[in-house]
């Protein structure tokens, strides 16, 4: 019970830290202990199973209803369920760590990605950081004209 407490402190550290300093200082944070990177998604892991509305399936839902040949980029994919489960060809997963090999290890000011190539652009609970208006320019940089912008976040983040 102890061990569970004191990961669920760090993990809400964790989360607290993503959200108060900007994109670039957390992907160092991860790269200097990228143990870190591990713990927050296990910790997300375990508080999302405990939501009863799980934004990230909803977000699927939806790009299950949409073209196949939809190119999608999930931005702060973590473990890339989107990529997993959703039926478009082409998914480009984005987090400052490569949680696996779907993913691209990348800040998200400034993706691999050429000017209009994408569809859909997807920001599940991953507008974090002090620059996150960064991340919305670098989503319409990459959206093709007349794509969409999908965002779940907590209301919270910007009524505080």
């Amino acid at each position: 019970e102890f061990q569970e407490k004191l990961k669920s402190s760090k993990f809400r550290f964790l989360n607290e830290k993503l959200y108060t300093t900007t994109g670039h200082q957390a992907k160092l944070l991860f790269e200097k202990d990228p143990s870190l990177f591990t713990l927050y998604h296990d910790g997300y892991r375990q508080s999302m199973e405990k939501w009863p509305f799980q934004p990230v399936k909803n977000m699927i839902k939806y790009l299950n209803g949409k073209p196949l040949n939809w190119v999608v980029a999930d931005m702060g994919c973590g473990e890339a369920e989107i990529a997993k489960n959703a039926k478009q060809k082409t998914i480009h997963s984005f987090d400052l760590v490569a949680a696996n090999d779907k993913v691209v290890a990348c800040d998200m000011r400034k993706t691999p990605l050429s000017e209009e190539c994408v569809d859909c652009v997807i920001f599940c609970l991953s507008l974090m950081g002090t620059n996150f208006y960064d991340y919305l320019r670098e989503s319409s940089r990459i959206c093709k004209q007349g794509g969409c912008l999908r965002i779940a976040e907590l209301e919270s983040r910007f009524l505080t």
